[in-house]
């Protein structure tokens, strides 16, 4: 039976309260900025206020307000990466969750910074998925999982019609990552974490995030590896006019350019389904953030060419089948050309215009002339996520001083996030749980993957595209994307 106990830890705003279980220390719901709430709707992240006595840490704290992955007004009781959210939604979502081999020991562990999945506007780092311990205990590492701003509330570029007081209200969800990075900065070593040896990893969107996070200038210096996962952002604000969106969200909610006022006193389920009928209009992944001219001064894909995070040691892949599970749904077979192209804009394009689809529905039914709309939905996604994290570590290789690695997850049934559970340690074990985790491990402690397992990665170059393949055991390939990138090359697409 686990033993539990109760320990504190002296942070520079006040005490905060924890639980030891079985070696782990684990402290929930520890903020690490202001609420957004009121008056601090839309703007960028403002320090905690201290307070005095000692802070519970014990159990999750919110959620960011937000719509589903399909676009839907999110229900307190929905099912988030297949177990139930256990937390609460609130604008009070700027905390952290931190798990620890070590609290006061004076050891400098590497720490590891989880960025949670959902596109960018769901999503939560309280899933039982992301419980860090195991993790934690395995690699004597600390794990820190991140609550921020998503969606219409992290992402709606409001500078244009409401003035230079909410100018990057449109990229505030990262400037939400960047603080949390800064609290890491300053706040982990009381954990037993090392603030020079940090590593930001993520999955889907949380691996959007990391693609961003290299590319911005505010976040330079407060990180020190990083992982994609089946996710980067090669562009932001691509899929629609971020203005235009904003236009239609502030419509919805009767608020008149340039009111700020009235946007920060509605009550914010208000806001979220306004948000919730703009993706239904316009598709699912359209809050995706803006090229602003202060967080962003360029597409991500170009900052990396251009040499940001260059000596950022990065490990990027996807899995094989990524989004082949959902196009193999026999009920997607009768959605027609017309289902197709709108689920297809829902994620990779536009909704409403098709933008970014027309292109790859016919370069696939071209290379697949039998398929139905299931499985070339689920040919064209993968495809996507594939050429996508490609184009990531392509750009990042450029200019880079420290190494890419590139790795291919096979084990079956290797969809979109199978690797999380042998990250996490989730409910699984064995040869893959142990390569897996071991891997992700080594690279966050040294800047490489070698392990045991796996002694000798390649670095990744585009001349050979040399790619670990990770099963029971590791395998190297080359280019195994070849055909893919070259069908791509060809398409008109918001890649």
């Amino acid at each position: 039976m686990a033993t539990r106990e109760f320990v504190d830890v002296v942070t520079s705003v006040g005490r905060v309260r924890g639980a030891v279980t079985d070696g782990v220390g684990t402290f929930k719901g520890v903020p690490f900025a202001a609420t957004t709430a009121g008056a601090r709707r839309f703007r960028v992240p403002a320090p905690v206020e201290p307070w005095a006595g000692v802070r519970d840490a014990l159990d999750y704290g919110p959620s960011c307000p937000q719509v589903d992955m399909t676009g839907g007004r999110r229900k307190r009781t929905e099912v988030v990466d297949g177990m139930t959210d256990p937390a609460e939604e609130g604008e009070d979502c700027l905390v952290v969750n931190v798990w620890t081999p070590g609290v006061g020991d004076d050891a400098r562990r590497p720490v590891m910074v989880w960025l949670h999945g959902g596109g960018l506007h769901a999503g939560t780092a309280s899933s039982p998925l992301y419980d860090g311990a195991k993790l934690a205990r395995r690699g004597d590492v600390v794990v820190v999982g991140v609550n921020h701003r998503l969606g219409v509330l992290g992402l709606l570029h409001l500078g244009p019609t409401m003035g230079d007081d909410l100018a990057s209200a449109g990229m505030v969800s990262f400037l939400d990552l960047a603080a949390a990075l800064e609290w890491v900065r300053d706040e982990i070593a009381s954990f037993g974490g090392d603030p020079d040896n940090v590593t930001v990893f993520g999955q889907s969107g949380g691996g959007q995030k990391v693609g961003i996070l290299l590319a911005m200038p505010a976040a330079a210096g407060l990180f020190h590896r990083a992982v994609c996962q089946s996710g980067s952002a090669r562009r932001v604000g691509a899929r629609m006019d971020p203005a235009e969106l904003a236009a239609f969200v502030l419509g919805e909610v009767g608020v008149a350019p340039g009111d700020v006022e009235h946007l920060q006193a509605l009550p914010v389920e208000q806001i979220v389904d306004a948000a919730a009928r703009a993706t239904e209009r316009f598709g699912s992944m359209v809050f995706s953030g803006v090229v602003d001219g202060v967080v962003l001064s360029a597409q991500p894909r170009e900052m990396l060419a251009r040499g940001a995070s260059a000596s950022v040691p990065l490990l990027a892949g996807t899995t094989i089948d990524e989004f082949r599970g959902v196009g193999a749904n026999p009920a997607l077979d009768a959605m027609g050309d017309a289902g197709l192209r709108a689920m297809l804009g829902g994620v990779i394009g536009r909704k409403d215009t098709g933008y970014g689809t027309d292109g790859p529905i016919e370069a696939y039914r071209a290379r697949f002339p039998g398929a139905g709309p299931g499985e070339l939905f689920g040919e064209i996604f993968t495809g996507y996520a594939h050429v996508g994290v490609e184009q990531t570590a392509d750009s990042k290789v450029d200019t880079a001083t420290a190494p890419v690695y590139r790795y291919l997850f096979t084990p079956p049934p290797a969809y979109h996030g199978a690797e999380l559970r042998h990250i996490f340690r989730f409910g699984v074990n064995g040869p893959v749980t142990d390569l897996v985790s071991d891997t992700w491990i080594a690279f966050v402690r040294n800047g490489a993957p070698h392990t045991a397992h796996a002694p000798e990665w390649p670095t990744y170059d585009t001349d050979l595209r040399s790619t670990t393949v990770i099963d029971e055991t590791t395998s190297v390939v080359d280019d195994p994307f070849g055909d893919v990138r070259e069908l791509w090359s060809s398409i008109d697409s918001t890649l």
